[in-house]
């Protein structure tokens, strides 16, 4: 596997600030500036101005809002991704899709409408405010 971070894709040495375990299942919002790896069961919604990884095992119900979102696991909800979003062959998405960048391997399972293109504004995602600023704004 890579050692850094190639094609702005996920790979195993990136750093999760939060990580939920296949053990772990939580129930609430997230907002969050650091990457995040979820391999347990989530329910509601995620606002993350970074990396998600959903592992093979995990679990997400609720809305999500992510700068990167590779998906290897299960997702119902509606989805809004400002750069990249990997769909693994394992993984199943119930729910709207909204990717600027998209790239889902043979076998993935989507159900529900995808967009593609299309940029997330700071009002779909109010962490994005941070990332959004043009140089000398304050």
């Amino acid at each position: 596997m890579p050692s850094n971070l190639k094609n702005n894709r996920i790979t195993t040495t990136d750093v999760y600030i939060n990580v939920i375990d296949d053990k772990t299942s939580i129930e609430g919002t997230v907002n969050s500036e650091g990457n995040m790896r979820i391999d347990g069961t989530f329910l509601g919604n995620i606002n993350l101005v970074g990396k998600l990884l959903v592992g093979t095992k995990g679990k997400i119900e609720g809305q999500i809002n992510s700068t990167d979102l590779t998906l290897e696991g299960f997702i119902k909800g509606d989805i809004k991704v400002s750069n990249n979003l990997i769909i693994r062959s394992k993984a199943k998405v119930e729910g709207e899709i909204n990717a600027k960048r998209i790239e889902v391997e043979l076998g993935a399972e989507l159900k529900g409408q995808l967009k593609i293109g299309s940029t997330i504004s700071s009002k779909e995602n109010p962490q994005l405010n941070k990332t959004e600023q043009k140089p000398g704004s304050k």
